[in-house]
């Protein structure tokens, strides 16, 4: 009941030896914030026109399509973004993660925090490598919690 996906390198695995999948979860009481009905609206619409050099779904130089959408959507809502106390430059890509994290983080009965943490990437120091090993359970709970 799960998408599995895999990146071929994070922030806390750099050089991709560590490459296991994150899970992620529909969200049907929510439809607007659903990964699973998102990522079927874009390949019922686009089909699987892609480049043939790409093996993305999301087409060559995705990061900096997205980092720019961000910006933009950013300065269309300039004052709702100012009337929380934040500023425009205080919001970039690395908020969808730092959001969710945080929130998770924050749950009573929630995940454990080395499990979101992992889960987003963010490196544990040497103790990563020596003591603290993902497992599919933790991701498991962190998907479901994030949907």
């Amino acid at each position: 009941d799960a998408l599995l996906v895999r990146f071929g390198r994070m922030k806390n695995d750099q050089d991709g030896s560590s490459c296991l999948p994150r899970h992620v979860y529909a969200n049907p009481n929510n439809p607007s914030i659903c990964a699973v009905l998102s990522l079927a609206v874009l390949v019922f619409s686009k089909g699987s026109q892609r480049d043939i050099k790409s093996t993305l779904v999301f087409g060559s130089n995705a990061k900096e399509r997205f980092s720019a959408w961000v910006v933009r959507t950013c300065e269309q809502h300039r004052d709702v973004i100012m009337g929380m106390g934040l500023s425009i430059n205080d919001v970039g890509t690395h908020s969808f993660r730092k959001g969710v994290s945080t929130a998770l983080s924050n749950t009573p009965g929630g995940p454990e925090a080395v499990a979101v943490w992992l889960r987003a990437g963010w490196s544990l120091g040497s103790v990563q490598k020596r003591y603290i090993f993902a497992g599919a359970g933790g991701d498991q709970h962190v998907g479901r919690a994030a949907a």
